[in-house]
């Protein structure tokens, strides 16, 4: 590669010095530490910046000096890592001092978290929410994700066993209505469910736009925050779990390879560097921050809010003052998500969908077909009968079975995820799903491109 580029780091690596550290990086510390001066005064500093409504602002070192201005024009947010590592502090204090003072401001600042979040489960990028992008669902920056985090930990972490038993089981309920509101944001196209928005509709759930350049889009980076939260669920749901597998897939489908993304050295430029995208075919895969919704390419904007089809195309501040292109999704799926699907998988999960019994028993097409990582298939029963259900390679030879029980009359659904009863990955192909159902008989073909 010519010696003029030079490559963009991807990930960087933050070293920080104890005397600008954020408190997210004095939380590993040993529980004694926080008993000490030194974090009392870290304290007295965070403790500072509180705003009266209990939450904290964002881009500011809040253990570095206390603050000294007005305190009404402290505004604060869930944005940009604000107020969560502020409060896990606050309650290692608390745990290591017994001083009321650091459980007084925890709570203001749970009951922050709390109170912001909308009745549908999602939470705006801060509260009050105002009338501007502020007030749709934000996953932006993984500002939700780092909430449900935060929650589930005070519901279920002993390290918040201060904390009294409603404020609790408020942030269980919060997690939970979390999830739901999550699973209803997730994007459908073609009847595949794929990724996430940065920000939804916090009515409708729709997709929605945030800055001029920041269009309602599937997220290559904000997703992956969003499915490892619901890869961390213990025992997921049927639901949550096609939300994964769809996801997985998305992020399949979305990868670009043969790019790689450089600085290139530009005179005329005003920092001397100019951000390219250059063919590489030996290089790691990418993936864009935005892809429009009805196509699945990659969208760039400028402040002007005009969608371009290359990085190129828009303006030297814009193209070289953000993350258009990551590898976010790639531990995701090359350790992650294998992992996961060791733990919960090799069991199918078959969903009763409908009671009510049909006409006549029925075998249906599987979606999406062909697939790539997992598919669909649903069939009805009309009577109370012993019901199998197989999958079969091209020579006819039983490979997995995903159902062998009782069943009452009713329409189910549930995935192949194309793996033999081994938990063998499969190859591309034609294979076979059968149906037996008391004397209903029926096989069909489906296709796997790997």
């Amino acid at each position: 590669m010519p010696s003029r580029y030079k490559l963009v780091a991807i990930a960087a690596c933050l070293i920080i010095s104890p005397a600008v550290a954020d408190p997210e990086d004095y939380l590993d510390k040993a529980d004694a530490w926080f008993a000490e001066d030194q974090a009392k005064r870290l304290a007295a500093n965070i403790l500072s910046f509180q705003s009266d409504l209990g939450g904290w602002p964002k881009n500011v070192n809040t253990t570095k000096n206390p603050y000294e201005g007005d305190r009404r024009s402290l505004e604060p947010t869930y944005d940009n890592g604000a107020t969560t590592d502020e409060l896990r502090f606050l309650a290692r204090m608390y745990t290591a001092t017994n001083d009321a003072t650091y459980q007084t401001a925890f709570n203001l600042g749970l009951d922050y978290i709390l109170q912001g979040q909308y009745p549908n489960g999602g939470w705006p990028q801060r509260y009050p929410s105002g009338n501007g992008y502020h007030r749709h669902i934000t996953f932006n920056d993984n500002a939700m994700v780092r909430l449900m985090e935060f929650v589930r930990q005070v519901a279920t972490d002993e390290r918040y066993a201060f904390v009294d038993p409603a404020r609790r089981t408020a942030a269980a309920d919060a997690f939970d209505r979390g999830i739901t509101c999550i699973l209803q944001c997730q994007i459908e196209v073609d009847d595949q469910l794929t990724a996430w928005c940065a920000q939804h509709d916090e009515i409708d759930f729709s997709p929605r736009p945030a800055r001029s350049y920041e269009l309602a889009s599937l997220s290559g980076s904000e997703s992956v925050g969003v499915a490892r939260l619901l890869m961390s669920i213990d025992d997921p749901s049927p639901e949550i779990m096609q939300a994964v597998e769809g996801a997985v897939t998305w992020f399949v489908q979305a990868k670009l390879t043969g790019i790689r993304v450089v600085e290139e050295q530009d005179e005329e430029g005003p920092d001397g560097l100019n951000r390219v995208v250059v063919v590489d075919e030996q290089a790691p895969p990418l993936w864009a921050r935005f892809y429009d919704i009805d196509t699945n390419q990659p969208i760039f904007a400028d402040r002007d809010g005009v969608p371009k089809s290359r990085l190129a195309d828009i303006g030297y501040e814009r193209r070289n003052g953000y993350a258009w292109y990551g590898r976010w999704p790639q531990k995701l799926l090359e350790i992650e998500y294998p992992e996961w699907k060791q733990r919960v998988d090799l069991k199918t999960v078959v969903e009763q969908i409908s009671d009510v019994r049909p006409d006549g028993s029925a075998l249906l097409r599987n979606y999406p077909n062909p697939f790539n990582s997992n598919t669909t298939i649903e069939y009805q029963i009309d009577a109370l009968v012993s019901v199998e259900l197989h999958i079969y390679d091209a020579l006819g030879k039983k490979i997995r079975t995903l159902v062998d029980e009782q069943q009452k009359p009713g329409h189910y659904r549930l995935q192949w995820d194309g793996r033999t009863d081994g938990g063998v990955v499969v190859g591309s192909g034609v294979y076979m799903y059968g149906l037996v159902a008391g004397a209903y008989r029926e096989t069909l073909r489906l296709s796997l491109v790997r």
